[in-house]
C-alpha cells in the first residue's frame, strides 16, 4: 500500500488568558473503590456550566489526573469555555497509582503498559471501561452511550489509550495522544475496526526510539482504515509543553460557535 503521511509542525499563538477568573464550572472529587484493582482511585470531574453542545454533552477522559490537577488544566479549560473560546467540555481526570513496585517502575506503569504486567493492565482496563461508567451512572445519572467521549493521555498514559482503543473502543472512539509510549503493538496490529480517530503528537526533541515507534504504530492504524492526524511539536517529553499544545488543540478543534 502506498502511504502518504503528512507530519505538520505548526506554531500557533493564541491571545487568550486562562487564569483571569475563578472557576465557574463545578468540580467534584470522588474516591472510588475498584473491585478489579483492589484499590481506591481518586477521580476529579469538571462539569462545565454550559453543559451541552448541539444537544450532546462532551466528556474528556484523562489519565494521570493528579498531574493535570497540579498543572491547573481545569482552570485553563474553564476559562476558555467561559470566555467563549471553545465549546463546553466536561473533564474526567482519573488519578494514577504512583506507588513504586521496584526501583524503576510505579504501579502506574504496570496498569498503563500491557507489556509490564498483563494482569494489572487487564484489571485497570476493566476499571476504566466498566467500573468508571457504572459509577457515573449511579452517582451522576450519566450514561456515556448518550454522550460524545474523548480520551487524552501523555507518555504511558497515552500508551494506555492506544492499547485501549484496540482492545475495547465501546466507550471511546476519539483519542488524543501526546508523546505516546508503551502502547501494545500486538494489540494495535490485530485491530479489526476502522472507526477510531486519533490525534497523535510528539516532540521534535523526543528520543529517537519513541518517535520511530510512534510512526510505526501510526502507519498500522492508517493501514487499518482509522483516521489519524499527526503533529510534531517543538520540544520534548515535558508537562508544560503538553499543556500548551493541548490547549491549542482544543482551540483549533473545538472553537466556540
Amino acid at each position: 500500500m502506498n502511504l502518504s503521511i503528512k507530519i505538520l509542525t505548526v506554531l500557533v499563538f493564541y491571545s487568550f488568558s486562562v487564569f483571569t477568573q475563578s472557576i465557574k464550572g463545578k468540580v467534584r472529587t470522588d474516591n472510588i473503590y475498584s473491585n478489579h484493582l483492589k484499590d481506591i482511585r481518586t477521580i476529579h470531574t469538571y462539569f462545565s456550566t454550559k453543559n451541552k453542545h448541539k444537544g450532546k454533552e462532551i466528556f474528556l477522559f484523562c489519565t494521570d489526573g493528579q498531574e493535570l490537577m497540579k498543572m491547573n488544566y481545569i482552570n485553563s479549560i474553564d476559562s476558555l469555555i467561559e470566555n467563549k473560546i471553545i465549546i463546553p467540555i466536561n473533564l474526567i481526570l482519573v488519578e494514577s497509582n504512583e506507588k513504586y513496585v521496584n526501583k524503576d517502575l510505579q504501579m502506574r506503569n504496570w496498569e498503563y503498559v500491557k507489556g509490564y504486567n498483563k494482569t494489572m493492565f487487564a484489571n485497570h482496563l476493566l476499571f476504566f471501561t466498566k467500573e468508571l461508567p457504572l459509577f457515573f451512572k449511579k452517582k451522576y445519572n450519566i450514561i456515556f452511550n448518550d454522550t460524545s467521549n474523548l480520551f487524552f493521555g501523555c507518555s504511558n498514559g497515552a500508551g494506555f489509550g492506544l492499547t485501549l482503543s484496540a482492545i475495547d473502543n465501546s466507550l471511546i472512539k476519539d483519542y488524543i495522544l501526546f508523546s505516546e509510549c508503551g502502547g501494545d503493538l500486538g494489540s494495535i496490529d490485530s485491530l479489526n475496526v476502522n472507526e477510531n480517530k486519533y490525534d497523535i503528537y510528539w516532540g521534535r526533541n523526543e528520543v529517537s526510539p519513541l518517535k520511530t515507534s510512534t510512526l510505526e504504530k501510526s502507519i498500522i492504524l492508517i493501514e487499518n482504515g482509522n483516521e489519524v492526524r499527526l503533529k510534531e511539536f517543538i520540544g520534548g517529553h515535558n508537562n508544560k509543553i503538553w499543556k500548551k499544545e493541548f490547549l491549542e488543540y482544543l482551540v483549533s478543534n473545538f472553537p466556540y460557535e
